[in-house]
């Protein structure tokens, strides 16, 4: 799975953030939680000219890319109502103005399964927490699920916790994660690999 840094190349389907990490699906449980926990890696922001503003990506503002141009638009220079958006989604089909031969933008959602709800709160969270890897699925993930469900998918949330099996499901099975189990709790990040392994470092 591809999380390109300098966010300038086509978008796959399966593509869910801008982000690159190192990681493999498993891991030696024996090192100490803090030191999974502390682990960062140095995300760069693209320079480039995008959208029809002309400036830059914002990875801490929403931005959608056109599937025909692969340019990416602000949300704020967009004049479809998107509506709740979050920075990193994937689940959608967008066409700039410049792109359509009627000159209207076209925006649509898909329904995010599991494992791309997770996949877009990880990059979200990895850019809140200035690039830390590892997140506590219970204390961490899941609550981000819960605060931003509606901007994460278009299926309906149940009322209850009978979800989170699904959570734990998806994060242990699926190759596009990194999981350590410690005590109780299960740590996660994404797990595409990076080019130069030496991004890697622990914060102070």
């Amino acid at each position: 799975m591809s999380y390109p840094v300098n966010g300038n190349g086509p978008k796959t389907e399966a593509s869910t953030a801008d982000i690159e990490i190192s990681g493999t699906k498993t891991d030696d449980c024996s090192t100490d939680l803090d030191e999974y926990l502390n682990k960062k890696v140095a995300i760069d922001v693209p320079s480039g000219p995008q959208c029809y503003c002309m400036n830059p990506r914002n990875f801490s503002l929403a931005d959608f890319q056109c599937s025909v141009c692969y340019k990416w638009f602000h949300l704020d220079c967009i004049g479809f109502n998107i509506g709740k958006s979050l920075p990193f989604l994937t689940a959608y089909h967008f066409m700039c103005k410049k792109c359509n031969s009627n000159g209207e933008e076209v925006f649509s959602r898909k329904q995010a399964n599991f494992a791309v709800m997770c996949q877009t709160a990880l990059a979200n969270l990895m850019w809140r927490h200035g690039g830390r890897l590892y997140f506590s699925k219970e204390k961490e993930l899941i609550p981000f699920l819960e605060e931003f469900w509606e901007e994460l998918t278009t299926q309906p949330r149940k009322s209850n916790n009978s979800w989170y099996p699904n959570i734990h499901k998806t994060l242990t099975s699926s190759d596009a994660f990194k999981t350590v189990e410690k005590n109780t709790d299960l740590l996660v990040c994404l797990s595409n690999t990076v080019s130069d392994a030496s991004s890697l470092k622990s914060s102070s």
